[in-house]
């Protein structure tokens, strides 16, 4: 997981692709750890507005708002029992699966409609 912690997109949270390699980030970006059966859970999170005001609770400066490592490690996070975190990743595990599949049959919609709505636009097909 990786978090920005300097600029205006301070608090932006992401999911690290597994690359099948070593990487870094850079020097604006915490990258978190987690083994699999918390990552989920610590990214949702993160996410939540829960986890934004625990966030927002530890940035410094105006003109270019920022938060430290240490002060985000100090954030302790209180994970659930594991049988409700075990019932957790049951149930999101089916919903990001879903969220994933929906998000490539919308490119692949948004694709289609670029493609005819060019053609359309162009005279090449006629409604």
């Amino acid at each position: 997981i990786m978090v920005s912690n300097i600029g205006a997109n301070y608090g932006t949270v992401f999911r690290v692709p597994d690359l099948g390699q070593p990487m870094t980030g850079a020097p604006n970006v915490l990258i978190i750890k987690c083994d699999n059966s918390n990552k989920e859970f610590v990214y949702l999170y993160l996410k939540s507005e829960i986890g934004q005001n625990a966030i927002n609770s530890i940035v410094t400066g105006s003109a270019v708002p920022k938060f430290n490592k240490t002060d985000f490690r100090n954030h302790h996070i209180i994970y659930p029992n594991l049988k409700t975190l075990s019932d957790f990743h049951k149930n999101i595990f089916s919903t990001t699966q879903l969220i994933t599949k929906n998000q490539k049959q919308l490119k692949i919609l948004e694709n289609v409609r670029n493609l005819l709505l060019s053609k359309l636009m162009s005279g090449e097909i006629r409604v």
